[in-house]
C-alpha cells in the first residue's frame, strides 16, 4: 500500500458510508479503529494488510477521526487474536467475498500459467494480477507464503506446458499432445 496520501485520496477512499459506520455500533476503542482499518483496507486493496505496520499513519489517522478514537490506540491492535479473525470474517461477508479454499489452488493455477510473462514468480506483477483475479471473483487471497508457493507452481506448469509444446511441434519421439 502507497505511504503517502493526499487529503482528496484519504476523503475518496479512505471515509466511511453509513452502513460502514452501523457496523461499527457495538465496538469500542481500539476494536473499533481496527475493525475500521481493516475494512477500508480490504476494500483499498481487495486483501487484508499482513500486519498493522503496512497501513501509513495517515490513515489511520483519517479513520481514527472518523470513527472518535484516538489513532495512538492503533498500537494496541492485536493482529492475531480470535477478534481480530471474527472481524475479518465479518468484514468477507459485508463486502460478499470468501475465504481461499484448498479446492482454489488448481483453478488458480491454471488460470495464472496461462498469464506467466516471466519465468520469477516473485515479480510483483505477476502477484498483482493473482490479487487482482482473486478479487473478480470475490476470494480473499491466501496467506502471501501460500500465494508464493501457488505462484512458483504456475510458472513450474507453464514451463512445462511449453517443453510439451516444443518437443510436439518438433516431432520429438515419444511427445504427446497435452
Amino acid at each position: 500500500m502507497k505511504q503517502f496520501w493526499h487529503p482528496d485520496e484519504l476523503a475518496h477512499h479512505w471515509t466511511l458510508s453509513g452502513d460502514e459506520r452501523a457496523l461499527l455500533a457495538n465496538k469500542t476503542g481500539a476494536t473499533r479503529l481496527a475493525f475500521t482499518v481493516l475494512l477500508k483496507a480490504f476494500q483499498y486493496d481487495g486483501r487484508f494488510p499482513d500486519s498493522r505496520a503496512d497501513v501509513p499513519y495517515s490513515i489511520v489517522a483519517h479513520l481514527a477521526q472518523q470513527v472518535g478514537v484516538p489513532p495512538d490506540v492503533y498500537t494496541e491492535v492485536d493482529w492475531t487474536g480470535r477478534s481480530s479473525r471474527r472481524h475479518r470474517g465479518d468484514i468477507l461477508h459485508y463486502c460478499a467475498f470468501r475465504a481461499f479454499r484448498v479446492e482454489d489452488e488448481t483453478g488458480l493455477v491454471d488460470w495464472l500459467s496461462e498469464r506467466v510473462v516471466t519465468l520469477n514468480p516473485q515479480a510483483e506483477a505477476f502477484t498483482c494480477t493473482a490479487y487482482t483475479h482473486l478479487r473478480h471473483l470475490h476470494v480473499e487471497p491466501p496467506p502471501p507464503e501460500r500465494l508464493r508457493r501457488l505462484l512458483r507452481t504456475a510458472v513450474r506448469q507453464r514451463e512445462e506446458h511449453l517443453c510439451m509444446d516444443t518437443f510436439v511441434q518438433l516431432g520429438l519421439p515419444g511427445a504427446t499432445a497435452g
